[in-house]
């Protein structure tokens, strides 16, 4: 059997490790938007806190207080001490700064921007996007619709013309399923924000996409 499918002896490459490294930094991007979207709706106690971040992800306590120390370094987060009067023990209350709900907001758009199909981080933007003013939702939804109109379209173009009998098609067409979903849900979310006079619009943009397999 290959040798290279394990891990230990043998040296990684570079390109290996820039792999790593790109997910690494994907990860600690994830924690990061995690914590900030939990404060998005207000400051919150420390162990309130990591209760809702060790809810999600199960994020040990390490990992949890070098994220919170690193925000609050960058001035994305502050902290009061309240004094406990029952327990004597005083209770840091964290909340979000200017500039971290501006951190917050970016990150959300940038992970459902993207088109990199890397695990957490579009679920984690999804859970936080009713955090944002309306119109900032409308937009995104808008975006990523637009984001995965294109990816659609890209993907259907990549089919041959006998599925069943294509077995490199399985994952394409298994992709396109999950476009069509995802479409559909956003089509739901964008007609219920915006006004009905134009909740047609961004229909006909799929429509026209189908209309070329």
């Amino acid at each position: 059997m290959d040798a290279r499918f394990f891990p230990g002896k043998h040296r990684r490459t570079s390109s290996s490790r820039s792999v790593d490294t790109g997910a690494t930094h994907y990860k600690q991007m994830c924690k990061t938007l995690l914590l900030l979207g939990s404060l998005s709706s207000g400051p919150l106690y420390g162990y309130e806190l990591c209760h809702m971040l060790q809810e999600h992800d199960n994020m040990k306590m390490a990992s949890f207080r070098t994220t919170l120390d690193h925000l609050i370094a960058d001035r994305c987060l502050y902290y009061e001490i309240m004094p406990a009067l029952h327990t004597g023990r005083n209770k840091r209350i964290y909340a979000l700064t200017h500039k971290g709900y501006r951190q917050f907001s970016t990150l959300l758009s940038d992970f459902l921007l993207t088109d990199q199909s890397l695990p957490g981080g579009i679920e984690v933007a999804l859970r936080f996007l009713d955090r944002l003013p309306e119109t900032e939702r409308l937009a995104l939804l808008r975006a990523r619709r637009y984001l995965l109109t294109n990816q659609r379209i890209l993907t259907v173009a990549k089919l041959p013309g006998h599925l069943i009998t294509a077995t490199s098609s399985y994952l394409l067409s298994y992709r396109l399923c999950l476009l069509d979903a995802e479409l559909a849900w956003i089509d739901q979310m964008v007609a219920a924000l915006q006004p009905a006079s134009v909740g047609g619009i961004f229909i006909e943009e799929i429509d026209a996409g189908r209309e070329q397999e």
